[in-house]
């Protein structure tokens, strides 16, 4: 009785330090996240690395690598957006023959009269550019402690996802046996679930990146061909916007397209819609769940509702949770499969051996 009390006491007190554990981790989950699939991705080509110049070298260059990786293109885009903004800047004048650059006020009352005529014959009478400006930055004003918080909590996320990045690849065989073991089955049926984890996110890695070069490369041909400013610019920024759960290369060609509308391009915003909507869209409703089902063998179906259940659920991390989640209820389902199985065909043979020694008897 007393060890049976034990035992349930210092299980209890296991589960609350874990409880505890996971809610002062709560706040990089999502980091967590992020840069465990990183490393899946990346540790093929790191092991190479470490070959050559040992882990810990090698895990620093690798983790350099991988934030050029992602932070390159980033940066790339931001050096083409502030040219192209200068060049915008440079063509936006002054009416009055002088060609001295508009200020933003003037601009914004320009914009204001150019827009307003359109605004009213769809109904919107109180059309006010100007006073939509001056609501946004008094709002601004009003949340920088909330925009300061925000940007500490995103450099907290980034610092610790890249140290869990670092370790991850420079430990990870270590990592991989005691990860084995908290998986409460046989080693080999460990190994299975863990190998569909790997399988499911260089699938989902490959569907996304792939999906959205796809995505922006279309649209921003379209661009080019229909003639819209800038349209290196706004391929890079589809390419982006495309790997971004919920939002997408919409966000970038909508407003373009009713900007074109509004210049009386009808044609042109008609051609932009139709190759958003028609080619676009269905490149990412349909080719992404299919390059994913293909590599791990699973119906489009699934991983479609997988898609878009962890995307509702959790956000842009969603992209990656909702598939690993599905693929470990699809593995832990075979595994029970055979579990049962397995004592089935024991039954049977235990069964037949009674049968035997009753009839010798």
């Amino acid at each position: 009785m007393i060890e049976r009390y034990r035992n349930f006491a210092f299980g209890l007190i296991c589960l609350v330090i874990l409880v505890l554990i996971l809610y002062m981790m709560r706040p990089f989950w999502q980091a967590a996240v992020w840069a465990i699939t990183l490393a899946i991705i990346v540790y093929p080509l790191h092991c190479r690395i470490a070959a050559r110049y040992g882990d810990t070298i090698g895990a620093i260059v690798s983790t350099l690598g991988a934030i050029l990786f992602v932070i390159g293109p980033l940066v790339l885009t931001g050096l083409l957006f502030y040219g192209e903004l200068r060049s915008v800047a440079s063509l936006v004048v002054q009416g009055d023959g002088s060609n001295k650059p508009m200020s933003v006020p003037e601009l914004i009352a320009e914009a204001d009269r150019i827009l307003r005529p359109y605004a009213q014959q769809i109904g919107f009478t109180d059309l006010s550019l100007k006073t939509m400006a001056d609501r946004w930055a008094e709002s601004l004003q009003q949340q920088t402690g909330q925009f300061l918080a925000t940007g500490v909590r995103v450099v907290l996320n980034f610092v610790f996802g890249t140290i869990l990045f670092f370790f991850l690849l420079r430990d990870g065989r270590k990592l991989q046996i005691p990860a084995l073991e908290l998986i409460p089955l046989e080693r080999d049926q460990a190994q299975r679930v863990l190998d569909s984890v790997y399988d499911m996110v260089h699938a989902t890695f490959l569907g996304v990146v792939l999906v959205a070069i796809l995505q922006g490369s279309v649209i921003g041909i379209a661009y080019w061909l229909l003639g819209v400013p800038f349209p290196f610019l706004l391929t890079l920024l589809s390419i982006l916007l495309a790997m971004v759960p919920m939002a997408g290369a919409p966000v970038l060609w909508v407003p373009i397209a009713i900007l074109l509308a509004s210049q009386g391009q009808y044609t042109k915003a008609l051609i932009l819609v139709a190759v958003g909507v028609l080619i676009v869209g269905q490149i990412d409703t349909v080719l992404k769940p299919l390059i994913i089902s293909s590599r791990i063998k699973l119906h489009p179906a699934p991983v479609f509702f997988a898609f878009l259940g962890g995307i509702v659920t959790l956000g842009p991390v969603g992209v990656i949770v909702g598939p690993v989640v599905l693929i470990v209820a699809i593995g832990a389902a075979q595994i029970l499969r055979e579990m049962a199985r397995q004592a089935a065909e024991a039954h049977g043979d235990a069964a037949g051996g009674s049968a035997e020694a009753s009839a010798d008897s």
